[in-house]
């Protein structure tokens, strides 16, 4: 089982909120306001057999 966070820089937006939705629940999040998120849960990974791929567990939660 593998954690993985969001990165302390990364910065919300309407242009890649679809793809950290696929990994996230971004719970209040509102474009063009606030990009700023409090981690309330990492989401859970897990490598598959094939190199460099993961499969997602337990997708974490972000608040905005």
């Amino acid at each position: 089982m593998t954690y993985l966070v969001p990165s302390d820089n990364l910065r919300v937006n309407e242009y890649n909120y679809k793809t950290i939705e696929d990994v996230f629940d971004c719970r209040g999040f509102k474009p063009n306001i606030s990009s700023n998120f409090k981690l309330l849960q990492p989401a859970i990974v897990t490598e598959t057999h094939e190199k460099n791929n993961w499969k997602l567990d337990k997708p974490g939660i972000l608040e905005f």
